[in-house]
């Protein structure tokens, strides 16, 4: 089968759109993907608005009735997973960072209390 997509980067597509661009590409419609990849339409609009994942073999059929190369569309969600775990990973990071910062800035507060009752307290009476 000839692709129409065959060696076309298409930087930082996600898998939907990927499909998407695919179907649009062979001038095709959801509802005849659907009946190629023997999927509901509500399944393949799904799919191309990235709410559900394909299957293994549903995506190894989308591959073939897009006329796409064997791989393609496993290795583009493989690297989607990959960016989301990226971004997952940053985002637990600045949730870290922050309850880290929050602790430290409490830390201060604490020791800043700390000394200011001591020096209150270390004070002698004043004479009468």
């Amino acid at each position: 089968m000839s692709s129409l997509c065959r060696g076309v980067k298409l930087p930082r597509m996600t898998t939907g759109e990927m499909i998407r661009s695919a179907r649009e590409r062979l001038r095709m419609s959801r509802a005849e993907l659907a009946k190629r990849v023997r999927r509901d339409y509500t399944t393949i609009v799904k799919v191309e608005k990235n709410q559900r994942l394909p299957s293994a073999v549903l995506t190894s059929r989308m591959e073939e009735a897009l006329s796409l190369k064997p791989g393609d569309l496993l290795n583009q969600l493989l690297q989607q997973k990959e960016r989301t775990n990226r971004e997952r990973e940053k985002k637990r990071e600045i949730v870290y960072r922050s309850a880290l910062s929050a602790a430290e800035i409490e830390n201060v507060l604490r020791r800043h209390e700390e000394a200011k009752s001591k020096r209150t307290s270390s004070k002698p009476a004043p004479p009468r």
